[in-house]
């Protein structure tokens, strides 16, 4: 599960996910390219400084005992700059977290350089629920069995929306119908 900072019921959540077993996750939001969309307190700016992106980003690790690894929440704009992802890449270097690129566009920037700061790291290969229609979702789970059939493995993102959990329950079983084995995020970074 990976969890937003500075929202009501966070720290709450990942104590409790992390007591059910989930790994838990950092969701780190960062400048979009549309600025009016979804504006998020303590959000990562491409302006700010080596200071303000390191103060902000301990205290979302603050927030979010327990986090084993980090992604980015929307961010287009972010992790499509170099220098502020540098900047990012730099301030969680040593807090042992890995990082999952959400590849929110294509021109991401995230992988390449958190490789090239020696963070364990992978990419996200495909969000299942940006469509909400629940025959959507099932098609975009059948291209993920694709993907890992294909590559060895895939990431695939599935958010808290109404109708992805029960497509979630639906699919688990046919997934593993399919040899494919459903594993936490750290297992599949390098």
């Amino acid at each position: 599960l990976s969890i937003l900072p500075n929202t009501p019921h966070g720290t709450e959540t990942a104590e409790r996910a992390r007591k059910l077993g989930f790994e838990v996750m950092l969701h780190m939001p960062m400048e979009n390219m549309d600025p009016s969309l979804y504006p998020h307190e303590g959000q990562l700016m491409i302006a700010m400084s080596e200071t303000e992106i390191a103060n902000l980003t301990r205290s979302a690790i603050a927030q979010i005992p327990g986090a084993v690894g980090v992604n980015n929440h929307m961010g287009s704009k972010f992790t499509s700059d170099p220098a502020a992802m540098s900047r990012f890449a730099d301030a969680i270097r040593d807090t042992k977290l890995f990082f999952v690129d959400s590849r929110t566009i294509a021109e991401s920037r995230g992988l390449e350089i958190a490789k090239a700061f020696g963070i364990p790291s992978a990419s996200r290969d495909l969000f299942l629920d940006n469509d909400d229609d629940p025959e959507v979702i099932r098609q975009r789970f059948e291209q993920v069995i694709d993907i890992a059939n294909e590559k060895g493995s895939a990431i695939a993102i599935i958010h808290f929306r109404p109708h992805s959990a029960p497509v979630l329950a639906e699919m688990i079983p046919i997934i593993e119908a399919a040899g494919i084995r459903i594993v936490h995020a750290s297992e599949l970074v390098e």
